[in-house]
Parts: C-alpha cells; structure tokens; sequence
C-alpha cells in the first residue's frame, strides 16, 4: 500500500512538472468579476461513476464501564479494513436570480473484509464473570444505500436577499454482516445480520443571504489570460460577463452538436465581436485546453436559514441467531438553523464555513427523547495546477441526548479531517487519492444500566478512479 500510494504521488507530481503548462492568472487577487457577476437563468446536469480500492483502514477504541469508579472493565479495540467501492453519482442544477433548483442522488455499493481485536481487562469479575482476555473477529461486509436529495430555494424578489427554502430527503441502505468470533476458549460464534432502514426528511425554512455559483466566470477569466497570452487585446468587462453566460450554455451545445466546440467559439464571436471563430487550428486547440482544466465548484457570498424538519425512520434488523426481527419506528418534528459562507481569497483559493445547530424531539419508541446537535464545518478548495486539485474538509458536531422520563443521557463529541485529491488524465476521467480521520468521545450515563465511555479513533486511505459522462464547468 504504501509502494501505491508512493508511486500515485510521484505520478501526479511527474504530471504537473513536465504536462502542467498553465499560464495562470495575470493577477489572481483580481476577483470583483465574481462579486459583480449575477447569474443567467441556467442550469446544468453531471452524472459520474467513481470505483476505488485498496482502501486500508485503520481504528483504535477504548470502552470503559463502570458502576463506580472503583469497579470497571477496560476494553481496547484495535480495528483493520480494506474495502471496495462503487459509486455512481447525479447531480443536476437549476439556477436562477429568482430561483434555486437542484437535485442529488447517487448510490454506493461497498464490499470489506474486516479484523479486530479486543483486548478486555476486568477489575470487577463479579460482575462482569467471564469476559477477561483476548477475543478476534472476522467480518464480511457488505453496503449498499441510495440517496436522494432535492431542493428549492426561491427568492421573493430577485432583488433582495429574502428567501423561502423546502427540501425532501431520502435515504434507503440495505446491509449484511457476516462475524465470526473467536473466543479465548478455543469457542467460535459465527452471526449473520441483515439490517434495512428507510428515511424521509422533509425541511421548511425561511432565510437571507446570497450564495452564486461563479464558476462560469471563473471560467471566462481563464479564456481572457489565454486570448491575451495568445497576443490579443483583452476582454472588456462586457464580454468576461458574456462569455462566463456562454459558458452556462455549453452542456445545451454538447446535446444539439457533433461539435460543439466549433458552434461555442462561433456564437461567442458573435456575442463579443472577436475573432475567436478566425483563429489558427493551433490557437484554437489551445483555448480548448480550457474544457479540460479542473475548477472545482465555486461559490460566493453567505446566508442564514432558520425552519421546521420531520423525520421519519423505520429500522428492520435479524440475525440467524435470533427468528425474531427487531423493528423500530422514529418520528422526530425539530428545529434547526445554520449559517453558510463561502469566500474566494483569490482565483485559486476558496474558502468555506458552515456553523449550525438543530433540535429533535422523539416519539414512537420506548421513551420519548430529545436531541440537540450542533456542528461547525470548514473547507479549503486548491486549483493546484490545470488539472490538479486540492480540497481539505473538517468538520466537528457535539450532541446531546436526553430522556423524558429518567435521568439517561448521552453525550457525544465528533470530530473529523479529510484530504482529497484528483488530477484529471483527460476532460471525462479522474485519479483521486485521500485521507480521512476522525475522532470520537461517547459518554452513557444511564440510570438502568451501569455508565460508559468510549474513545475511538479512525484513521483511512483511499484510492480510486472517475469517471464523468457528461461533465460541465467543474
């Protein structure tokens, strides 16, 4: 694994050194384009297929429960996976002034083979007879979950900030274990579990701010530095906003012709009175190295939303153990609030921030409960080269838990850090390469049974392949 990863590495950066000849930006602090810009009526749509392998994972965990302080058991896990995946992905994008449509799904199929081992200390054998020493499983995994996620977000007047927001979230995953366990005695259980779950979360909300999709205008600025290194005048500020909504209509292009780029350049002629339809085969081939550079999603401006969510959950588990299925219904009505922003500190670097805070009330299960999450993410969006992109995600959420009726509580603290990489070979295929950890602290302090806490630790390599068949601006 580490060979791979070493010679991916070696691969990219041999790719950015001798196939990387990126012109840049003339002067990439040069961004009031995005901030002026304001967004045709638009819309696009992506569909990707991404397969990796050779993931390796790594997790420690700590389990300590007590009666006292004085009486325990310590239980450390230490955990390897590797796994494969497959990935297929929708997306699709309908923007506006006015209004904001857009709808994702994708479904994931993931197959691993997993050891652990548990070493158990027991400081209180009386009470918990028979559980010292060493215990190892062996689990095959097999996962598979469909999403689909839709909203609208619509602007009561396309000159103000004032919006109404609704979204309809759907999850389905379907999910067999095979663990087998060997004992310290020599004894060996073998279980099978199956597990389904179905979820429906509906969300109302009103709120303010503004957040664009500048990408297309990215992508204008990019062909003004190539005209320009080519000998050209540059754009006027008329036509950087033109060709950015040329650049909306490029997908619409790529469905009508059998060559799309020809028709592109000679419309945009048209719209901004240059001569990008009279250029050289070799100036021309040269611009439409632009199609090929990786942007990633970019995005500016900020806004603050406040509403009302329901969730529904239905649980179904067996095991061939067991001839009884465990059923399980929640309905949870709750409130929530975030706020989001997104600031580019130039054309290569974006930034992005997300602070928010919602409460659940639960009902149709034992005890009625309630639940307050509050998070805080951060992301950091690098167009390292051409083709090259960097993004970096952290994220950290702490969670109450409570019961109505007794003095149960749980408290849960999360925190994560993940690095990705993707370098595209051409315009429809992507090598990634990341890493994901995380940390987490879960504290039981339940009347009924004895307390507990549990640390654990997490840490994964990825590597894998897209593919893109129809891809846009990103």
């Amino acid at each position: 694994m580490k060979l791979l990863t070493t010679c991916l590495f070696a691969l990219l950066l041999s790719q950015v050194t001798f196939a990387q000849q990126s012109i840049g930006f003339t002067d990439s602090t040069d961004f009031q384009y995005l901030i002026n810009y304001r967004l045709p009526s638009w819309r696009y749509s992506q569909f990707s297929l991404n397969a990796s392998s050779g993931n390796y994972d790594h997790n420690n965990q700590n389990l300590e429960n007590s009666y006292s302080s004085s009486r325990n058991m310590l239980q450390t896990s230490r955990n390897s996976r590797g796994a494969v995946s497959f990935n297929p992905d929708f997306k699709y994008w309908h923007e506006s002034e006015q209004r904001i449509l857009s709808i994702n799904s994708n479904y994931s199929f993931d197959y691993s083979r997993q050891k652990n081992t548990d070493d158990v200390e027991n400081n209180s054998p009386s009470d918990f007879p028979n559980t010292e020493g060493r215990y190892k499983h062996t689990s095959l995994y097999m996962y598979q979950v469909l999403n689909i996620d839709a909203s609208i977000k619509n602007y009561l007047n396309p000159d103000n900030s004032t919006f109404v927001y609704g979204s309809l979230y759907g999850f389905f995953d379907h999910n067999r274990r095979e663990n087998k366990t060997t004992y310290m005695s020599g004894d060996i259980t073998d279980i099978e579990t199956t597990q389904k779950s179905v979820v429906i979360n509906p969300r109302l909300a009103i709120g303010f701010g503004r957040i664009r999709n500048v990408t297309p205008v990215i992508r204008a600025i990019r062909v003004n530095e190539r005209f320009k290194n080519l000998g050209n005048a540059s754009l006027s500020d008329e036509n950087i906003t033109k060709t950015a909504e040329q650049f909306t209509k490029y997908q619409g292009y790529t469905r009508v012709y059998d060559r799309p780029l020809k028709y592109f350049w000679n419309d945009l002629s048209s719209l901004t009175n240059t001569s990008f339809s009279d250029m050289g085969a070799y100036d021309l081939m040269y611009l439409n190295d632009i199609f090929d550079e990786v942007l990633g999603s970019r995005y500016e401006g900020y806004e603050f939303q406040a509403g009302i969510q329901y969730l529904y959950k239905n649980d179904l588990a067996k095991q061939n153990r067991n001839p009884e299925r465990f059923t399980q219904k929640t309905k949870q009505p709750g409130l929530f609030t975030s706020f989001t922003l997104y600031k580019n500190l130039n054309l290569y670097h974006q930034l992005n921030f997300r602070v928010g805070s919602q409460v659940d009330f639960s009902r149709g299960i034992e005890l009625d409960t309630w639940d307050n999450v509050n998070y805080l993410e951060a992301g950091w969006l690098w167009n390292v080269a051409d083709r090259l992109l960097l993004t970096i995600n952290s994220g950290s959420s702490l969670t109450f838990h409570k019961t109505k009726y007794n003095d149960d509580n749980i408290l849960i603290f999360h925190t994560d850090l993940s690095t990705n990489l993707t370098y595209f070979i051409e315009n429809s295929l992507a090598i990634t390469t990341g890493v994901t950890g995380f940390y987490s602290n879960a504290s039981y302090k339940m009347a009924s049974l004895y307390d507990s806490n549990i640390d654990q630790t997490n840490v994964n390599i990825m590597i894998g392949i897209k593919y893109f068949f129809t891809r846009n601006l990103f």
